[in-house]
């Protein structure tokens, strides 16, 4: 199944562009669009994790939940 694509542009820091280029030829992924987009998703992904984290922590000092 294809995803949908959609095209846009961002301004990246000179180095950073650098650095994602020097990973791209180093294998760490096909294109610089590859290496964006598991960037980005690995981003999300922490993000996520980081809010079922904070919901858990609150679970633990609820006195309600730990009966």
């Amino acid at each position: 199944m294809q995803k949908e694509r959609i095209r846009t542009t961002v301004a990246v820091a000179a180095n950073l562009l650098a650095a994602v280029d020097a990973a791209v030829k180093k294998g760490a992924a096909r294109s610089r669009n590859e290496f964006l987009e598991t960037a980005l998703r690995n981003q999300l992904a922490a993000d996520k994790r980081k809010e079922i984290d904070a919901a858990f922590a609150e679970m633990g000092g609820d006195a309600d939940y730990q009966r």
